[in-house]
């Protein structure tokens, strides 16, 4: 997870990051992969698992250009994949990891080849 932020991530400095409250029960150390805030608005990354949550709490977050978003879920990522950069979830049994193409080629981003198999 740690690597997938800080591909997908655009500042240069350590990133940011808000951890959505509907996620909280998941046992992150937002600290290890940035710094972690409680204010939507100040991130550089939003980890969630319910965008539309997100989006009732700050609709400006679809419009948003500096914001990393990575969902926890893969259906969250297909309903929502005009916002989201990725998604990092868990499917029978085993962890699965998807970057966003469009999102890659939005930011200029480019992404070592051992990554290439993840994006769709």
């Amino acid at each position: 997870m740690q690597r997938l932020i800080h591909l997908l991530a655009h500042p240069r400095h350590l990133p940011e990051i808000y951890v959505d409250k509907e996620c909280r029960s998941i046992d992150f150390e937002a600290d290890r992969l940035g710094r972690p805030v409680s204010d939507l608005k100040k991130a550089d990354v939003i980890i969630t698992c319910n965008t539309d949550h997100l989006l009732h709490e700050d609709p400006s977050l679809s419009s948003e250009e500096n914001k990393t978003v990575i969902t926890l879920s893969y259906r969250d990522f297909i309903r929502h994949k005009n916002i989201t950069a990725g998604s990092f979830f868990w499917q029978k049994g085993r962890p699965n990891i998807i970057i966003n193409e469009n999102y890659l080629k939005k930011h200029k981003i480019r992404i070592p080849e051992s990554y290439e198999k993840f994006v769709e």
